[in-house]
């Protein structure tokens, strides 16, 4: 069964947009395709390493966290 929904022309139809590249995507997903999400998720572990690198206080409490 199809069904169909009327809306009404003052609204405005939003539609998601990828996190990595700015594509759009379907429906409420946050990435394009899996390798925009795998792209994404290196990106911020290469970004997290990079700042905590330095940092052995903050590493130091990383590994006492654990």
């Amino acid at each position: 069964m199809i069904a169909f929904i009327r809306v009404p022309k003052n609204v405005i139809a939003l539609e998601s947009i990828c996190m990595h590249c700015g594509n759009s995507c379907e429906d409420n997903d946050k990435f394009c395709s899996q390798n925009c999400r795998d792209s994404h998720i290196i990106e911020i572990t290469v970004r997290i390493n990079e700042a905590t690198q330095n940092d052995k206080s903050h590493t130091k409490k990383i590994s006492e966290d654990n």
